[in-house]
């Protein structure tokens, strides 16, 4: 059987149109992209250890980069985690770092991808009004449509979920809120009892087991509750979910 070729010659001779079709073929899949609150340098980013690779798109041609930038908008910077950063007096995410700052921009298709506010690494909580309201003014996020949220940063007892959830409701697309359960906690981070899995994020079913079913239907009532003493509209679906960490080696390893 002869070899697939390497090459494909003939491509810059295609009409634009499909040659355009085809670049759209290589965009993508939706994903589940995780960010994290700074609280004392009042900025989200997007840890490094799940996020997807970078696309081709963006550097393969001028083409096939007008193609990637019709879905897809910078938005949040990648940052790696740190131990410890005095300039921020505790907080573990050094922004003046030159290194974190020649960090990448993440690109997002908010009609399709899913923004994830994970556990906090450093004892703050990410899901509050203050963070929203920082997650607002983000120019690409005006066009956020579905957000999800780690449990325990939605569970807490700290928030004001109805201020919380007032801030939501100021997103003009947002459709769907889902809460994810059965990841780390920030207890978890803080206590360095374990490391999460590198890798990217799968949302899957949670429902499993009896405690989980009972974890689901407390959240949803709780939701409920927060709905009825809410006098706004809240426009968007609200949902309980599970979530994966690992992508293809935490795949691999289970075969």
């Amino acid at each position: 059987m002869p070899k697939a070729p390497q090459n494909f010659h003939v491509f810059p001779n295609l009409p634009t149109e499909l040659r355009h079709r085809i670049w759209h073929f290589a965009l993508p899949c939706p994903a589940v992209i995780e960010i994290e609150f700074c609280p004392l340098a009042g900025r989200w980013f997007c840890p490094s250890t799940s996020l997807p690779l970078p696309c081709s798109l963006l550097r393969s041609c001028l083409e096939s980069r007008e193609v990637y930038l019709k879905h897809y908008k910078p938005s949040i910077r990648e940052v790696e985690r740190r131990v410890y950063s005095r300039a921020l007096e505790g907080c573990n995410h050094d922004f003046g770092n030159e290194e974190n700052a020649g960090q990448r921009l993440v690109y997002l298709d908010l009609n399709i991808d899913i923004v994830y506010i994970g556990p906090s690494s450093q004892g703050e909580l990410c899901f509050t009004k203050f963070s929203l309201e920082c997650l607002l003014d983000i120019p690409a996020m005006k066009g956020l449509r579905y957000l999800a949220v780690e449990y325990a940063e939605w569970n807490n007892d700290l928030a004001n979920e109805l201020r919380e959830i007032e801030t939501l409701a100021l997103f003009p697309k947002l459709e769907r809120m889902t809460v994810l359960v059965e990841d780390m906690n920030w207890v978890d981070f803080m206590l360095r009892k374990k490391s999460q899995a590198k890798g990217q994020i799968e949302i899957v079913d949670c429902r499993d087991t009896e405690w989980l079913r009972s974890l689901v239907t407390r959240v949803e009532d709780r939701w409920k509750d927060s709905l009825q003493a809410f006098e706004g509209e809240v426009k968007f679906e609200f949902e309980v979910m599970g979530i994966l960490r690992g992508g293809e080696e935490r795949r691999r390893s289970d075969e």
